[in-house]
């Protein structure tokens, strides 16, 4: 847990120089949330994707503890730059999506 306080003017006003530079200089995503923040219990987790790559960038492990950690439903999306379309090709990447995935 990150705390939210910190010495300089913006930073402490928005989130605190602690968590700044923690969001910095993190190797990882970072979710910074803050204190007075109300929330819902996640039961569903996004995990957007280039299919193209599926086998060598997908972190199944990761995705996998989540899912179970917080017992929510997977849903993948397939990113794409605008404006192109989806062949056939694209058919055999879902169901390695799907290999690696289910279960």
């Amino acid at each position: 847990m990150v705390g939210t306080t910190g010495k300089s003017g913006l930073e402490k006003f928005l989130i605190g120089s602690n968590t700044a530079s923690l969001a910095s200089s993190c190797p990882v995503p970072l979710l910074i949330v803050p204190k007075e923040a109300e929330l819902d219990s996640i039961d569903k987790i996004v995990f957007a994707c280039d299919l193209k790559r599926v086998a060598r960038s997908t972190p199944v492990s990761e995705i996998g503890w989540w899912l179970e950690k917080l017992g929510a439903k997977l849903v993948v999306l397939n990113v794409a730059l605008e404006g192109r379309r989806f062949g056939p090709d694209m058919i055999p990447k879902q169901y390695k999506m799907h290999e690696l995935l289910d279960g």
